[in-house]
């Protein structure tokens, strides 16, 4: 089963908390579990990716793309197409925050 992603505007929270505890320490790491590793923990690997790299992962698909190589899956085994249009519900959601940032 398909089971739901966190809303936007929490996954946006997850990012920039992984974020702050990254940058904290070099060696700190993250750990994302779910019962399979797919669907919803790749989604959010993806997005923070896309959050934390963006100019590595120019978009959430680029991302999607490559924590599917990591998990050598297709990409449709990988996330179910409702979390997939999450995926890219977030990064629109995470270009708003940043121009409404950058432009106040």
């Amino acid at each position: 089963p398909c089971f739901p992603s966190l809303p936007a505007h929490r996954m946006l929270g997850l990012c920039k908390s992984v974020h702050s505890w990254k940058g904290i320490d070099s060696s700190h790491v993250a750990v994302l579990q779910c019962r399979t590793g797919r669907g919803r923990s790749s989604a959010a690997a993806a997005c923070y990716l896309h959050y934390s790299q963006p100019n590595v992962y120019k978009n959430v698909e680029a991302a999607l793309r490559y924590v599917a190589s990591v998990r050598d899956l297709p990409l449709r085994k990988l996330v179910h197409p409702t979390q997939a249009r999450f995926c890219r519900y977030f990064e629109e959601h995470v270009i708003r925050t940043r121009q409404a940032i950058a432009f106040p």
